[in-house]
């Protein structure tokens, strides 16, 4: 079904960014999320909707509930557990689980665009390839025989086709024209598929570890990681080696490759290792007794971010640390923070 609202340019205002002691102050800005940071804030189940924190790139600024902001008197909210977000064109989609709901907002100015409802079932994330979206689905929480990716055509809003996995589903990344699937969620799971994002068909898939946890793209590479190491996969060839083990597993997730590191994340702390030089022990960056529950990790520009949920009722916060681990922000936002957007 397929719904557009139009609506003014609304002027909006940030929020000093500022920890919990520290008195918020409005700075009036332009209306425009442009060249920062989006934080989607899941909410409380059945208590408050997801929500959406904007930071400025320098971390000087921010500002909560922009969406609410933004379309002060709109019908349509962002549901209940929003789940995460993507971007396509000048909009921003947002994922929410607990709603079976896709918000379509401008990316730039938070403004209500449309939204994608009907043929969804505990939607996860989402990528864009050939001009539709292919959204994971995770359906019934018993199983993961019903799990399942929908194809949505993003000019008509609606599910055109949905591909059985017969697999658990969570992440989804694109790369070269073609859509790469971690079949396998909250570590219960071994494989990764390939998807024609043309014939919207599976066209191979690879086991590479029990305790599947995290993929990632870089260099004709993937990445993943598992209960008992990081793997690696030749998208060329979609050949398996095994680039590291560990000796001890000690709840490894949330993994990031940036240039030539890996990161990853185990408890409240963030480890670091060398692509090239994987014999060497990982370095221990970041260890913050502070951080209840460490649930949104993302590395950029030199900088990690971290999500802390806390008791996932009371609004969280997020940390940011320069790549040595040195904290340089801590930033108050929403309910359960669970990622991190970056709109440039």
């Amino acid at each position: 079904m397929k719904k557009i609202v139009i609506t003014s340019l609304l002027s909006v205002f940030f929020l000093t960014a500022c920890t919990d002691d520290e008195t918020v102050d409005p700075v009036a800005e332009t209306g425009m999320y442009e060249n920062g940071i989006f934080v989607v804030n899941e909410g409380s189940f059945g208590a408050e909707e997801g929500s959406v924190t904007f930071v400025d790139e320098d971390l000087q600024n921010a500002q909560n509930k922009i969406y609410a902001t933004a379309n002060p008197t709109s019908e349509f909210g962002l549901g209940s557990v929003l789940q995460s977000m993507f971007f396509y064109g000048e909009n921003a989609y947002l994922i929410s689980n607990g709603s079976n709901l896709i918000s379509i907002v401008d990316r730039n100015t938070f403004e209500f665009v449309g939204e994608i409802i009907g043929g969804l079932n505990a939607p996860r994330y989402g990528v864009v390839a050939d001009g539709k979206a292919f959204v994971t689905n995770q359906a019934s929480w018993q199983t993961s025989d019903d799990d399942f990716i929908a194809v949505i055509d993003l000019e008509t809003l609606e599910v055109e086709k949905t591909i059985d996995t017969h697999a658990p589903v969570e992440y989804i990344l694109e790369e070269n024209g073609k859509i790469y699937v971690q079949n396998a969620s909250f570590s219960m799971g071994n494989q990764v598929s390939v998807i024609d994002p043309e014939s919207a068909i599976i066209t191979q898939t690879v086991s590479v570890g029990e305790g599947l946890n995290s993929i990632e793209i870089q260099n004709n590479t993937l990445y993943a990681l598992v209960n008992s190491g990081i793997k690696t996969i030749a998208l060329s060839t979609m050949e398996v080696s095994n680039l590291i083990d560990f000796s001890v597993n000690n709840g490894f997730s949330n993994m990031k490759v940036r240039g030539n590191k890996i990161y990853y994340t185990s408890g409240n702390a963030v480890f670091s290792l060398e692509i090239d030089q994987p014999e060497n022990p990982a370095v221990s960056l970041i260890e913050n007794p502070n951080i209840a529950v460490l649930y949104g990790f993302a590395v950029k520009n030199d900088q990690i971010y971290i999500a802390d949920a806390k008791d996932f009722s009371s609004n969280g916060r997020i940390f940011v640390y320069d790549i040595s681990g040195n904290l340089v922000r801590e930033i108050p936002v929403g309910v359960a923070p669970n990622g991190f957007y970056f709109n440039n």
